[in-house]
């Protein structure tokens, strides 16, 4: 799985495709270099503060998250990292400005215009926090599905046919080694057990 998370997965698929005569993917029409996270229905969030700042000419801040939105690569061909310039320090996001935008950025913000708009970031930080959180709370987890299953023993006995018949058997003959280090699958097995005897 780690050959087609991130930025490997252009790669990988590149050679894919050598292999088996594929089409060869293009980078520019995918989203090969993003590896999705915790963050991913929120950011990026792009700021414009022209209008604040009574400039002539639009200047996007963005805030991204550290660990997803873009490759390393792609930021440091298109954008800026401004966190140290506005002092902001923060384990999950950072705050970029496009190349063309940058001297713009330092040629007409003044120190106060800086401390504005990094208290602003930090509440924004804040508020992203607050709303993953909210999220966070919302998720399905694999406890969940498993006493769904408990209260729903026809659904799960159903499922586990389904698992037995369609979509496990090969795997469970040739690498039944990947099948044991599911830990979720295992207490599956077990219930189902239980709800035989």
């Amino acid at each position: 799985m780690n050959e087609i998370v991130g930025i490997k997965t252009l790669s990988t698929i590149e050679k894919l495709s050598q292999k088996f005569t594929l089409e060869k993917p293009i980078a520019e029409d995918s989203f090969y270099d993003f590896n999705f996270g915790s963050y991913v229905n929120m950011l990026p969030i792009r700021i414009n503060i022209s209008q604040r700042f009574n400039l002539d000419k639009e200047l996007l801040i963005s805030i991204v998250y550290k660990g997803f939105n873009i490759s390393l690569t792609e930021i440091d061909k298109q954008f800026i990292n401004i966190d140290k310039i506005l002092s902001i320090q923060s384990d999950h996001f950072s705050c970029l400005v496009l190349n063309e935008h940058y001297g713009l950025f330092l040629e007409k913000l003044k120190q106060k215009d800086l401390i504005y708009i990094k208290s602003y970031i930090e509440v924004l930080f804040l508020a992203i926090e607050k709303q993953k959180q909210i999220e966070d709370g919302k998720r399905i987890i694999e406890k969940d599905i498993l006493n769904y299953f408990k209260e729903n023993k026809e659904l799960a006995k159903k499922f586990k046919r389904i698992l037995d018949t369609e979509h496990l058997p090969y795997i469970k003959q040739h690498r039944p080694d990947i099948v044991a280090s599911w830990k979720y699958y295992q207490e599956f097995e077990k219930m189902c057990e239980e709800l035989d005897s």
